[in-house]
């Protein structure tokens, strides 16, 4: 028996090629020999080593899982930084409007309390000068 090639070209006078491959099975074993060595056929062994070889594909899913799974997370925690952020940033212009406001305050109870200091001298130098003009008549 010769070896069989995986595919057969008839081109003779334009014929269509046959491009079919050929199945992994191997001949039947035609001694004793064959036998006694317990030969089995190449498609059973081919099928074993596949079975047991590592699944590519699975691998490959796995891996873009997990980098999805990554990227999503990686996203979730920008997300949760910029709230952050922003929160911080509001935080901080309160602090400074209410800072600015008692600032006013502080300043115009200053001012409302040097105007009635100055009221009072005024008021009682008042009360003076007329109780020395008049004599105390007023």
């Amino acid at each position: 028996m010769g070896v069989r090639l995986i595919m057969r070209f008839a081109a003779s006078k334009g014929n269509m090629p046959d491009l079919t491959p050929q199945t992994l099975t191997s001949p039947r074993v035609g001694s004793n020999a064959g036998s006694a060595a317990g030969a089995v056929s190449t498609s059973n062994i081919f099928g074993a080593l596949r079975r047991k070889s590592p699944k590519y594909d699975e691998i490959g899913n796995t891996a873009a899982d997990v980098l999805t799974a990554e990227n999503i997370a990686a996203m979730e925690a920008e997300a949760a930084m910029s709230v952050a952020s922003i929160n911080a940033m509001g935080t901080a212009a309160r602090g400074k409007l209410e800072a600015d406001y008692y600032d006013k305050m502080a300043s115009a109870a200053k001012a409302q309390g040097q105007r009635s200091m100055f009221g009072s001298i005024a008021g009682a130098g008042l009360g003076l000068l007329t109780k020395g003009l008049t004599g105390g008549l007023l």
